[in-house]
């Protein structure tokens, strides 16, 4: 398999995300800051309501809605659960209308700046499914860890509520590594997937992928909203 230069977040974001761009700021940068404060202003959350719910500072917030900085994919899945939101609904363009079809043209990528690790949406996000698809490429050797929200914390409780979801991962290539953490850091449970195997696993969980091999690894994530 070749691989290919990480694409930049200047070349993930759709053209509806580059039309609000906030001035000095990367296309897709922007189009987070507008849709992370509009998504939390419709739940009439202040920003130190959602750092309480998420466990993100909320300073760190404030920079993120200013386009001042860029979210990690670990930062981006704390706020999406304490908002009860996929990373999905967060990357769509805002006001889009539901359809039952995405073009390939139409797929939403975005790159984590912490890893380099590509995710782009598959499948179109409707209202009455509960499931979408999301295809992401970790580089050679690279490492995406991911912990609940302050409102997914057993030992955190919150007002907020977070929506949880599974999720199906299926390794297309060798060397996925996948680690879960339960309550507290107990019960960690490590699986190794080749080509062709699948595990279902609770987002919820404290979690990570890593890619163990020098090529990068591509693999599907099934995810299973809650209704």
């Amino acid at each position: 398999m070749e691989y290919t230069k990480p694409l930049t977040n200047k070349t993930l974001a759709s053209p509806a995300a580059n039309a609000d761009a906030l001035p000095g700021a990367a296309p897709i940068d922007a189009h987070i800051a507008a849709r992370l404060k509009a998504l939390r202003a419709e739940r009439s959350l202040t920003l130190q309501d959602l750092a309480a719910g998420s466990g993100v500072s909320r300073a760190m917030i404030s920079k993120i809605e200013r386009a001042e900085a860029s979210a990690t994919a670990a930062l981006l899945h704390k706020l999406c659960t304490a908002l009860g939101i996929s990373l999905s609904d967060l990357l769509a363009p805002a006001h889009s209308q539901p359809s039952a079809i995405m073009r390939r043209s139409q797929r939403m990528r975005w790159q984590d700046p912490a890893t380099g690790f590509v995710r782009e949406t598959v499948t179109p996000r409707i209202p009455r499914s509960q499931v979408e698809v999301v295809a992401v490429t970790l580089p050679p050797q690279a490492t995406v860890q991911y912990g609940p929200s302050v409102a997914g914390d057993a030992a955190h409780p919150s007002a907020l509520t977070s929506s949880g979801y599974g999720q199906h991962i299926i390794a297309q290539t060798d060397g996925l590594r996948i680690t879960q953490h339960g309550a507290l850091g107990q019960n960690t449970l490590t699986t190794d997937l080749m080509a062709g195997d699948a595990l279902f696993m609770w987002a919820q969980e404290r979690f990570a992928f890593e890619n163990l091999l020098g090529t990068p690894c591509q693999y599907l994530v099934v995810i299973e909203h809650r209704p």
